[in-house]
């Protein structure tokens, strides 16, 4: 079972039942402000906590499964291993991977929009959530879409409180697309001696292959290994996948066989894979940062991020049809030459500030996603969003007396300092890479 994340803040608000959930967001008026939690793995990842949390797991717990309609409802706070549990004796799933082997709930999964590994098959998380029933920061339930996949007339509202980060509205109850479970699952992994010999091979199998779910890139030394999944009916995953090996293997001027760079896994074998990838993405790190580009520029990217940190122990997992790198030092890393203290976050603000450079001058973003407690005054964090003014107007509809902390934090004064997250969860991760916009 996935590990229990341990942050959490001093003060802790418990509502056993909708309308004292209603009475806490109205008495909170004119206070520090609430922050819904979920699996607080967030927090623990930032080293930062709200002045008070807002727990839900003590409502009343009513899921609603239409395997028929492939369709269900749950609480907001369950955990998404206990939503897999509902679904599976159904043969049934929910295929967005939220990257923590089922350790988030899914009303943080759904405020965070994050996508996962599979985004490059299945498209972004707010194309899975069907409607909401949340709690206005007034104390009034409202529920945005519905329970069926065709029963949506008007504006699609609940969609603005996907990604919104608990910012506008306590989400209760999330209803959600679900899908038969693939019959095969099969992983190609390949290794390229260049980013851009891997952009090469890769691009042409995105177009060819309806299969792929997931692309991802891992740093192997001075190459690239990318791990390419592929799910459905057997007879089309495995063709799709075989077809991809030969084609990666004549991309790479490789020949066909074993010990060339190109080799197929299933079962055991695929999942070993993807769970080393987890554990290089979230390990204990000093610091973590995410940048995006055009697709086509992540070669690019990726060797400016080699140049930069050259010296550095560094990790690199992309998302290759995304344009998304994320970065990782690992703890206990040391600074170039092997000499002095571990790297300390404030150590690498050259490094960031250089690294956010050549992201913009290629048109995309950098952001710090996570650093240990204590280090976020030291870092440059982000930059001010372009799309900040009309974050805090959808904040003044929602919230106008600031009931709802969130993720206040992420949200920049005109002209003010970037803080902490300010445009990572809110602005591009909805999007999955430098397009993504609210």
């Amino acid at each position: 079972m996935p590990e229990e994340p341990t942050a959490s803040p001093d003060t802790v608000l418990r509502p056993a039942s909708a309308g004292e959930l209603a009475r806490l967001l109205r008495e909170a008026r004119g206070g520090p402000g609430l922050s819904p939690r979920g699996a607080g793995s967030q927090w623990a990842r930032w080293g930062r906590l709200p002045a008070v949390g807002l727990d839900l797991r003590a409502l009343p717990a009513e899921p609603r499964l239409s395997a028929a309609n492939l369709t269900v409802t749950v609480p907001a706070w369950w955990r998404l291993h206990q939503l897999d549990a509902l679904l599976a004796p159904h043969g049934l799933w929910y295929p967005v991977d939220a990257g923590d082997g089922g350790a988030a709930t899914v009303g943080g999964h759904v405020a965070a929009a994050t996508a996962g590994i599979r985004r490059t098959g299945l498209g972004p998380a707010r194309d899975w959530v069907l409607g909401v029933l949340a709690v206005l920061p007034d104390g009034r339930e409202v529920r945005p879409g519905g329970e069926m996949i065709k029963n949506v007339a008007g504006y699609n509202v609940h969609r603005v409180l996907v990604g919104s980060l608990g910012m506008l509205a306590v989400l209760v109850e999330v209803s959600l697309r679900i899908a038969p479970r693939p019959e095969r699952h099969v992983t190609l992994r390949a290794r390229f001696e260049t980013p851009a010999a891997a952009w090469a091979a890769l691009s042409p199998l995105r177009r060819q292959a309806s299969t792929l779910v997931a692309a991802e890139w891992l740093r192997a030394g001075p190459g690239v290994e990318v791990l390419l999944a592929f799910e459905g009916p057997t007879r089309a995953v495995e063709h799709q996948s075989g077809a991809a090996a030969q084609e990666l293997r004549r991309a790479a001027g490789l020949a066909p066989g074993t010990g060339d760079g190109v080799e197929l896994a299933g079962g055991d074998g695929a999942a070993a894979l993807w769970n080393a990838r987890r554990e290089r993405l979230f390990g204990p790190a000093v610091l973590r940062l995410r940048a995006g580009v055009r697709p086509s520029e992540l070669p690019r990217l990726w060797s400016d991020a080699a140049e930069v940190l050259a010296g550095r122990a560094w990790d690199g997992i992309a998302r290759g049809y995304g344009g998304v790198l994320e970065i990782v030092i690992p703890a206990g890393s040391e600074p170039p030459g092997g000499a002095g203290e571990p790297d300390a976050p404030a150590g690498l603000v050259p490094a960031v500030q250089e690294l956010r450079r050549r992201a913009e001058a290629l048109g995309g973003y950098l952001q710090v996603r996570g650093a240990p407690p204590g280090s976020l005054g030291d870092l440059p964090w982000t930059a001010p969003s372009p799309d900040g003014h009309l974050h805090r107007r959808l904040k003044a509809v929602f919230d106008p007396d600031g009931v709802l902390a969130g993720a206040a934090f992420l949200l920049p004064e005109p002209g003010g300092p970037a803080p902490a997250m300010a445009a990572s969860e809110t602005v591009h991760a909805k999007g999955g890479s430098a397009g993504g916009r609210v």
